[in-house]
């Protein structure tokens, strides 16, 4: 009887795990309703989720999220409005391929696949990197676009982790409580590996991602909580 009330057991620990995964997804909705703060809400939840991962914060989720919204609130709203633009790019395609005839609707229809197809698949590396390290808004593209080919499988995972949340979503809108945080926890534990293989190591002067050409290199100044 007294392991019942025991917190470190498995069922206690499960119940904090469910309890923050409601407060995150709340925090990320309450966060998201000006719109333009989407991109440093986004964020903001997956700094707390690569946190959780990697077993590096004891503190509670209302102190990371907010530590990390504040300090990613410009670069996030920057991103989040691009994000959109590009957003609405994919739906004109969509209008142009519903209308378009001959040679011009698969063209149109391939172009609107792999573009929107790639935006997925970068989504959850852009607000990893902008929640987990230092860099300029147009290398957390680049490094994105190479870091969602090199992991592929890993990205395809992650892709299908966003698309099943909003499918759930459509089909049962309660689940808005708890299904963001969900994925994002699923999406943070794809990115922590990936991730892991980039950073700098004690015994080498470049990380992977210096491999890659021209600007594909990686923004290894992680945010330190000393800086904020």
């Amino acid at each position: 009887m007294s392991s019942l009330f025991n917190t470190e057991n498995r069922f206690w620990q499960f119940m904090n795990e469910v309890a923050d995964m409601i407060i995150l997804s709340m925090l990320w909705l309450v966060f998201c309703i000006p719109i333009v703060t989407i991109g440093p809400a986004t964020a903001a939840v997956y700094y707390v989720m690569l946190k959780k991962t990697s077993d590096e914060s004891d503190e509670g989720p209302w102190t990371l999220f907010w530590r990390s919204f504040r300090r990613n609130i410009k670069q996030g709203i920057v991103i989040g409005l691009i994000y959109t633009a590009l957003a609405v790019v994919i739906y004109i395609d969509i209008r142009f391929y519903a209308h378009a005839q001959g040679s011009l609707r698969p063209l149109l229809g391939s172009m609107t696949v792999v573009f929107g197809g790639m935006l997925l698949l970068m989504m959850p590396y852009v607000f990893g990197q902008l929640a987990r390290f230092e860099n300029t808004i147009r290398k957390y593209f680049v490094n994105s676009f190479y870091l969602a080919l090199r992991h592929i499988i890993r990205s395809v995972l992650m892709a299908a982790a966003l698309a099943l949340g909003v499918a759930a979503l459509l089909y049962y809108p309660v689940l808005i409580v708890i299904v963001p945080a969900l994925v994002m926890r699923a999406c943070a534990w794809f990115l922590s590996r990936s991730f892991e293989q980039h950073m700098p190591r004690e015994d080498a002067q470049e990380d992977d991602l210096s491999k890659a050409p021209d600007d594909h290199t990686a923004a290894d100044d992680t945010k330190e909580e000393e800086n904020e």
